[in-house]
């Protein structure tokens, strides 16, 4: 049986306690949906966020036979949006043999959820395995990206090679994000992002700067949280990159988010060394020591000239997941058409944005009075509308006659 429970964290204590029971080798649960690295926030903004009885952020559902627990999962909505993401997917069976049905029924369940609360898209990331991505198949899942990790041992710059310039080029000059570089942002996006994969995800301008910059996203409490900072490479006309660095807090890795334009790849590598030494620039609090922790970077597979960015300046691939969508809504075309210009019907004294007030019908000579009318008031399936009017046919004298 499948039923839904309380927001509480279910998934991310048993997550825990798998990772924790795996290093002594006696795994309690087989995941196949689970976030990296938990995005760590105040302990005031999450105690609001799940406190809230009518916007709720997280779904949880868990698959239970004789009060014995065979599985869990959960999803949460995206911020201001119509999508929601399959963030914990696991069996608990201890039987392989029962593990797939299981993690199929979660995921029927789930997919069914997000359908009777309106929601148009459900995402879902797994680890690179065609066992898993064929129970994502069967459900109606499709796979339209690829998502890396690359990690760095140490933020620190020392070692690397400057960078290269031109005789009398200056060095890169990246500002602050700003409230107006949306359009901007959404523009990068839209260049380096493939079209199957903008199809996939529908993501709007303020979508996008809500998901990328965490201002847009939700509300931080200075001081307590570790430092987030987003920067951009205002070339005039358009973005170069992107860049947002958040420092390591509560034992997690500094994290590091790149977008680098496709004409202007040669620049990633310094955009990089850039985010690097503010990592190493001070610590959480103000005057304390920078923490010495591994820098990772996650992102898509089609963002070549980052990544080779990030190969130069000692980055190493560690991990690939598959990214997965499921559509939830289908777009409906009408067969209906226009009243103006259906085949088999003139209408007359059409009024409009773009409309043109056309002449009468002159008949000729070879068509009688009948025909004529006849063929000027043929029938259709289009309700007459209140704006539209038909003109008194003239009749020629030879007609009259």
């Amino acid at each position: 049986m499948i039923r839904p429970v309380l927001y509480v964290d279910l998934p991310g204590i048993i997550y825990a306690l798998d990772r924790r029971a795996r290093l002594v080798g006696r795994p309690i649960a087989t995941f196949l949906c689970a976030p990296r690295y938990e995005e760590t926030r105040s302990g005031l903004a999450n105690l609001l966020n799940t406190m809230s009885p009518v916007h709720a952020t997280a779904r949880t559902w868990i698959c239970e036979e004789h009060w014995r627990l065979l599985g869990v999962a959960q999803g949460r909505a995206r911020p201001d949006t119509t999508s929601w993401d399959l963030v914990y997917l696991a069996s608990m069976t201890g039987d392989e043999r029962a593990t797939p049905s299981v993690l199929r029924a979660l995921l029927e369940y789930a997919v069914n959820a997000a359908m009777m609360h309106g929601q148009q898209r459900l995402f879902a990331q797994i680890t690179a395995d065609d066992h898993a991505l064929a129970i994502f198949h069967q459900v109606g899942f499709q796979r339209y990206a690829e998502e890396l990790l690359y990690v760095r041992e140490s933020p620190s710059i020392e070692g690397l090679p400057e960078p290269e310039r031109g005789l009398g080029m200056p060095g890169l000059t990246l500002r602050r994000w700003q409230r107006d570089d949306v359009w901007g942002l959404s523009r990068l996006h839209g260049t380096v992002t493939p079209r199957r994969v903008q199809v996939a995800e529908l993501l709007g301008s303020d979508e996008l700067a809500r998901q990328f910059v965490p201002r847009e996203r939700t509300w931080r409490i200075p001081g307590i949280e570790p430092r987030d900072e987003t920067y951009v490479l205002d070339m005039g006309s358009h973005l170069a990159a992107w860049v947002r660095i958040r420092q390591s807090w509560a034992g997690l890795p500094h994290q590091l988010w790149l977008m680098v334009h496709p004409e202007h790849a040669a620049v990633a590598p310094e955009v990089i060394r850039f985010a690097l030494g503010r990592l190493c620039e001070n610590g959480v609090l103000p005057g304390a020591q920078p923490l010495h922790q591994p820098v990772i970077c996650q992102i898509r597979d089609y963002e070549g000239g980052a990544i080779d960015g990030l190969r130069q300046s000692g980055f190493i691939h560690t991990d690939t997941k598959d990214s997965l969508v499921r559509h939830l809504t289908l777009r409906a075309f009408s067969d209906l058409a226009i009243p103006g210009v259906e085949q088999g019907r003139i209408n007359y004294g059409v009024e409009g944005l773009g409309a043109v007030r056309s002449a009468p019908f002159q008949p000729t000579r070879e068509l009688t009075a009948c025909n004529t009318r006849s063929r000027m008031t043929s029938t259709s399936s289009w309700p007459r509308s209140r704006h539209t009017w038909r003109r008194p046919l003239r009749l020629s004298r030879s007609t009259r006659s």
